[in-house]
């Protein structure tokens, strides 16, 4: 099985830029109730993020 050695650091980093985004806009809030997501073995995620700050 295939295990990407770069994974752990992407979510460490992920979880960081998250972090700062959220204390700098609190104001952020989903302009979506349902996401279309990317279906695949590699790569799973959402297409597109709509976001907006109020």
């Amino acid at each position: 099985m295939h295990v990407c050695l770069g994974a752990a650091l992407a979510r460490l980093e992920a979880g960081i830029c998250m972090g700062l985004l959220v204390r700098r806009m609190p104001d952020l809030h989903l302009l979506a109730d349902e996401f279309e997501w990317i279906e695949g073995i590699a790569l799973r995620g959402v297409v597109h993020l709509p976001v907006a700050a109020r």
